[in-house]
């Protein structure tokens, strides 16, 4: 179970990651890749066997609840804190940073 972080934007290069690799793999996009996928038309291609693929957010509104949350699920994208990237990265093995 690999976990790839994307910090660089090339959606060629995370498209290819995600139609490479399996289910039980996942894919975090930080810093720039992160900000691609929510202020571009990209739209990663994910079917049921891809990796889950998830986006790091610092942002939050003012009640507390995560802003994107509609962009990244037309895109089939989950918003993680960073407890939750902490999670992610204690139950993968290896980590391949982008």
């Amino acid at each position: 179970m690999a976990l790839h972080i994307f910090n660089t934007p090339h959606t060629h290069q995370i498209q290819k990651c995600i139609e490479e690799h399996s289910a039980e793999d996942a894919i975090v996009l930080i810093e720039e890749a992160a900000t691609k996928i929510l202020c571009s038309d990209w739209t990663p291609a994910i079917t049921t066997e891809a990796p889950k693929l998830f986006v790091l957010s610092t942002n939050t509104s003012a009640d507390g609840k995560r802003s994107d949350s509609k962009i990244l699920e037309q895109k089939s994208a989950l918003n993680i804190d960073v407890s939750e990237f902490v999670e992610l990265t204690s139950r993968h093995n290896p980590i391949i940073s982008w």
